[in-house]
């Protein structure tokens, strides 16, 4: 009497769009047409696999959420960035700058609205970390680094390093 369950999980019969793979869907367009799935939808979904007194077993208390929107992807890469910067100062002491061309960069690289978070995770932890052997070089070198920006240049993301004086470092592609 006192148990509270929770019964998860995807239904693909609701979310008509998700048989389509297509990685340039615009993700607001995915998110608007979910915005409008509601309970009834559901419930046409769930008899798709269940019988009907197995869904009414379930009850009617329902959480439907809605597709990530491009700004959700967008907040969500800034905010991964911000971490990284976070950390690489941290660790080593060196003021990170990432470029706005590599954010959209990850986003066209990373996004399809479809598969949702996870593959723009990788995306980001791979394009962000390879950078990590040469920021720890300079570190490990005892260089005395001004600062550091990772930016785009043509479809190469590069890590440049500056001292105090402006000077180059080391460029890395």
């Amino acid at each position: 009497r006192k148990t509270l369950i929770f019964i998860c999980g995807n239904l693909d019969e609701a979310y008509s769009m998700y048989g389509d793979m297509d990685a340039d869907i615009d993700a607001d367009v995915i998110h608007e047409y979910t915005r409008h799935i509601n309970p009834s939808h559901i419930l046409q979904a769930l008899s798709k696999r269940f019988r009907v007194e197995q869904i009414a077993r379930l009850g009617t208390n329902h959480i439907i959420y809605p597709a990530l929107s491009k700004n959700n992807f967008e907040q969500f890469i800034k905010m991964q960035s911000e971490r990284f910067k976070m950390w690489v100062s941290k660790k080593f002491g060196y003021k990170l700058k990432i470029a706005q061309s590599v954010l959209d960069y990850i986003y066209s690289e990373g996004v399809n609205p479809v598969l949702g978070i996870r593959p723009l995770k990788n995306v980001i932890y791979n394009h962000l970390n390879i950078h990590l052997p040469s920021i720890a070089q300079l570190y490990d070198n005892h260089e005395n680094v001004e600062s550091i920006e990772i930016f785009l240049s043509g479809n190469q993301l590069v890590l440049e390093a500056r001292n105090a004086n402006k000077k180059t470092l080391g460029v890395e592609s």
